[in-house]
């Protein structure tokens, strides 16, 4: 994905990370995860570069990045939100557990 430039090289090495720590199942788990997490992410960045923001929040660079049309998503945020939700199920979890 990154090859593509779908994903950013961070992106990629945190979803390789996380991949890691997850078995079969928790992994399958975990892109489902991750994609439904994007997209609700695109979304609400698609709602937020329409918007108009007061002139307040434009002083932030911080918010002013984030609301460039050019910029892109920060799909971390779904990439950790994938691994905290399907890391529970995981077999290394399951194993944790026991001890």
């Amino acid at each position: 994905m990154f090859y593509f430039g779908w994903l950013g090289g961070g992106d990629a090495k945190l979803i390789t990370a996380v991949s890691l720590w997850l078995d079969g199942g928790s992994l399958l788990r975990f892109f489902f995860t991750m994609a439904i997490w994007g997209g609700i992410l695109a979304l609400l960045f698609l709602f937020f570069r329409s918007a108009r923001l007061p002139e307040l929040l434009m002083k932030r660079p911080f918010i002013a990045r984030l609301a460039e049309p050019s910029a892109g998503i920060p799909y971390g945020v779904a990439i950790a939100i994938g691994g905290i939700l399907a890391y529970p199920h995981s077999a290394l979890w399951q194993l944790a557990g026991r001890i």
